[in-house]
């Protein structure tokens, strides 16, 4: 009887053990990257290895990088019968791997998927009656490729920019739904990332319908002012009136403002509006308390501007995103590492000062 007695009290204390480990597990992040440009791209498979190398890996890890969020286009990984591709998941999982090795936590992002793409204008994920089955059967997948690692060390970002009707939140919602409960079969622990519809954005997460479970964390996507984070010199408008982008300030000052004719003033209205760190605060205030309230860790997913503006202006608003996440405890992923105007690798060299404005 002494003997049963011993036996179950040892059984109550690892399962107690247990139970507090799992409690307390966190995926615990601070300031990261997008490895962009790489697998959310169809082009140029036979040439991914060459994209992101171990050395690019030692150098984020070297540069005070603690996370990396890898976006995954379904296309690139699986076939259209969802058999994965080979050469593509043993590159990825030994970058994975190697991330594990040198301490760099790891997000897999589904960037997008044959049922949807963020790009796209119609989207057959978000129309009606939703294919949620199939969406839930790309995740079965992924699954199959990842439950094997560290709760701690690797978690799974439902679906980037997700983009029901501006009518319609709650297809979102619905997709939410259903992949929580599925995920949760099979991996209890997991955390989970969750976006907001209409591309993560803030003005949408009055939408979100929250969905009931401790381990997930809220990703927005940060962009503003957009006019002056995505300008080109050689957008139309741009192009042949002379205008630039300006941060702190308007976007578009007085002066250049009067340049433009009439019959282009009204797209530019809305950027005219004084940006600065108070503004962008004013902006984010709403993620954080909806963190706070729903005791949500909440991490900026993307972030960046094109460097395309005046240095000293990007670099700026890069100190002023940055510090104000920092100072109210919000983690961070930069828009990225390659490409596009906002990699902060150039001809294949780290941007330095850009690496210091995001310290």
């Amino acid at each position: 009887m002494i003997k049963t007695k011993s036996f179950f009290l040892l059984i109550l204390f690892f399962a107690i053990a247990t139970s507090t480990l799992n409690a307390t597990e966190t995926f615990n992040i601070r300031r990261g990257i997008n490895l962009s440009e790489w697998l959310e791209k169809n082009e140029d498979l036979d040439q991914k290895e060459s994209v992101i190398t171990t050395a690019d890996i030692d150098s984020l890890k070297a540069y005070n990088f603690d996370h990396i969020r890898i976006p995954i286009r379904e296309e690139v990984l699986f076939d259209e019968s969802l058999k994965v591709r080979p050469e593509i998941f043993n590159l990825l999982k030994s970058r994975i791997d190697y991330c594990k090795k040198v301490g760099l936590k790891v997000i897999i992002d589904l960037h997008g998927t044959r049922l949807f793409s963020f790009t796209n204008s119609s989207n057959s994920l978000f129309s009606e009656p939703q294919p949620i089955d199939s969406f839930l059967s790309i995740w079965e997948k992924i699954q199959e490729l990842f439950r094997d690692y560290p709760t701690d060390f690797l978690a799974y970002e439902c679906l980037n920019e997700p983009a029901a009707a501006k009518d319609k939140h709650h297809l979102w919602n619905n997709v939410l739904a259903r992949w929580i409960p599925f995920i949760r079969k099979t991996e209890k622990n997991r955390f989970l990332i969750i976006g907001t519809n209409r591309g993560n954005q803030l003005w949408t997460l009055k939408f979100l319908k929250y969905p009931e479970d401790n381990r997930l964390i809220l990703s927005i996507h940060y962009y503003y002012p957009f006019k002056f984070t995505h300008f080109h010199p050689n957008d139309a408008i741009a192009k042949d009136y002379g205008l630039k982008a300006h941060y702190p300030g308007k976007v578009i000052n007085d002066q250049e403002y009067r340049r433009i004719p009439s019959s282009h003033k009204k797209e530019f209205d809305e950027y005219r509006e004084y940006y600065d760190k108070n503004k962008i605060y004013e902006d984010l205030k709403q993620a954080i308390l909806f963190s706070k309230k729903h005791n949500i860790p909440l991490n900026i997913g993307e972030f960046g501007c094109r460097r395309f503006v005046d240095d000293k202006d990007r670099l700026q608003w890069f100190r002023d995103v940055t510090s104000l996440l920092r100072e109210n405890g919000i983690s961070y992923t930069l828009w990225g590492l390659n490409g596009a105007g906002f990699g902060i690798k150039i001809n294949g060299v780290i941007d330095k000062p850009m690496l210091d404005a995001i310290k």
